[in-house]
């Protein structure tokens, strides 16, 4: 996978003011991959039926 320019412009940018810590065009676009990989992997929305139920619980 390969960010946009624009994404990996934005990554950069953000990477910089968050860890004070340049990156190269290629580190943030592995890092930006690993990240939305990550995302991939831990995302997944909740079903109608348990949202309720939680809305319910609180």
């Amino acid at each position: 996978m390969q960010l946009s320019h624009k994404a990996i412009s934005d990554f950069k940018r953000i990477y910089l003011e968050k860890f004070n810590q340049q990156l190269s065009n290629e580190e943030a676009n592995k890092l930006g991959v690993e990240l939305l990989e990550y995302f991939k992997l831990i995302y997944k929305p909740i079903p109608k039926k348990e949202y309720e139920h939680i809305k319910k619980a609180e």
